[in-house]
């Protein structure tokens, strides 16, 4: 099996995870809630957040990961550029702390790209997590 094979079966299992999210919180009123999954909404974007990190950390921590395939996936990137972005969120604190997110991103795409090695994109993938994990404190 080719990594790329099972990033792809990952890529599925993860759909599948989000389309029975979805089915099960349904579209109607929840669609701008805490529970939301649309970029265009504050927790949406927030939520996203949190999916695709989780997402990182499950990616970088299994046995197989050897860093050849980049970790970081476009959707954390426009998540986190919709929740910077958003009304609600600029000229909070939280605008500081989402930036803090933004350029942890970009950490692990230069560690990925230098070929700095996996125990650094894993220790990056986790300030990521534990700066997710701030973030929710903060939210709630």
């Amino acid at each position: 099996m080719t990594n790329g094979y099972r990033t792809m079966t990952n890529g599925f299992r993860w759909t599948g995870f989000f389309c029975t999210v979805i089915l099960l919180t349904g579209c109607g009123d929840g669609r701008h809630g805490p529970n939301s999954m649309d970029t265009r909404t504050y927790y949406g974007a927030f939520n996203v957040i949190v999916s695709e990190v989780e997402n990182l950390q499950f990616q970088v921590n299994v046995d197989t990961y050897v860093g050849k395939n980049n970790p970081i996936e476009d959707q954390l990137g426009s998540a986190i550029h919709a929740f910077l972005t958003h009304k609600d969120v600029q000229g909070t604190p939280l605008e500081e702390e989402a930036q803090k997110l933004a350029d942890q991103e970009q950490e692990i795409v230069k560690i990925w790209s230098s070929r700095g090695g996996v125990k650094k994109i894993r220790d990056a993938a986790q300030e990521m997590m534990d700066q997710v994990e701030y973030m929710k404190a903060l939210l709630h």
